[in-house]
């Protein structure tokens, strides 16, 4: 992958420092005049904020990694942090706090694969103390956990290995427009699998996943509506109505189909012909069962699939009556009531019902 680092660097276990100092006063003559960054960034001093991501990186850190110390050399002013592992000992690197975590790193690790982020690259305040110590970090608008998981799928040293870690990875990588991790993470989670249906379309919404949209509904369609749970209807919320909406206009087709008798052109002769209209009847109502099954539905295209293959040996009456039936596209008009249900799905999702012709 583009991001591969070479050889991974030693990690060492940090440590507290001892003797927390008193905060050096803030000067108010260095300070830097603002300068625009992402939402939520907080990298300047405290009444002026400003950047120091500089465009003088040196590349990849070739020091070794930083001793674990909970607390800068003096109190910084918003709490103690710890020093996270990923936390680099080298000149050029910045100072970075998300949470009560600090790490260390080049600028380079964010602003090279993040669209938003790329700005921050050229800003280079002249005497900022911010991102140049434990004591004055650059504040990253994110949790922890999240920075943690994008810098151990980055450095390769400890990439995510459970479903939480690649769920931070994929927050953090949606929200910066990083698509290299993203893809990655939506890749594990797939593989993983260990959530509820609804919650796989909670994502598809969140992150927008259009890849899982189609399969995943389809699948949560099958189910029962006597075996939704309360944690589906959490998941969705108004979402599952039109889901409910959706099964009811096909559960109503279904039921029209079974309910109905298709009348065949008889050549057989007329003393049989109440015999063979009785045994088409029920041969017909086996392929409309096939629709209706409570575990595994098929869908009115694999349908008339089943109604050519087991009528094409048939008496001729049952070939007529299958031909009729073709003709007419009695089966698959459930794809026409599928087609808009889902549209109408996939916008209370977010997507554009354009994205999705292709419904079987």
């Amino acid at each position: 992958m583009s991001n591969q680092l070479g050889p991974l660097w030693s990690l060492a276990t940090s440590q507290r420092h001892q003797n927390p100092q008193t905060p050096t006063p803030h000067d108010p003559t260095q300070a830097t005049p603002a300068t625009s960054t992402p939402d939520g960034f907080n990298i300047g001093e405290q009444d002026q904020p400003i950047s120091l991501f500089t465009q003088s990186q040196r590349g990849l850190p070739r020091g070794p990694l930083a001793r674990r110390s909970p607390t800068p050399d003096s109190p910084p002013p918003y709490g103690p942090a710890e020093r996270h592992y990923i936390y680099y000992e080298e000149q050029d690197l910045f100072h970075m706090r998300a949470g009560d975590q600090l790490f260390r790193f080049p600028v380079n690790w964010i602003t090279d694969i993040s669209e938003p982020l790329k700005l921050l690259a050229n800003v280079n305040p002249e005497n900022s103390k911010e991102g140049k110590s434990d004591r004055y970090p650059i504040f990253l608008p994110d949790a922890p956990e999240e920075w943690a998981a994008y810098l151990s799928w980055r450095t390769r040293t400890n990439p995510p290995d459970t479903t939480e870690q690649w769920r931070h990875l994929l927050n953090i990588s949606h929200k910066y427009c990083m698509e290299e991790p993203k893809a990655d993470a939506i890749l594990a989670l797939e593989k993983i699998g260990d959530f509820p249906l609804s919650t796989k379309l909670q994502l598809c919404s969140q992150y927008r996943i259009t890849s899982w949209f189609l399969p995943t509904l389809s699948a949560f369609l099958a189910i029962p509506n006597k075996d939704y749970t309360p944690e589906d209807f959490i998941n969705l919320g108004e979402k599952m109505h039109g889901i409910i909406q959706l099964k009811g206009a096909l559960d109503y087709f279904y039921k029209e189909l079974l309910s109905n008798t298709f009348e065949v052109l008889h050549l057989c002769d007329t003393s049989e012909e109440e015999d063979c209209q009785a045994d088409w009847n029920a041969f017909f109502n086996e392929i409309i069962a096939l629709m209706c099954h409570p575990d595994q539905p098929i869908r009115g295209i694999e349908a008339e699939k089943v109604l050519q293959a087991k009528t094409e040996d048939c008496r001729l009456c049952f070939r007529m009556g299958r031909d009729s039936i073709v003709d007419k596209g009695i089966l698959v008009q459930d794809r026409e009531i599928l087609i808009a249900g889902v549209g109408a799905i996939a916008e209370s999702f977010g997507f554009a019902a354009a994205e999705f012709p292709d419904i079987e």
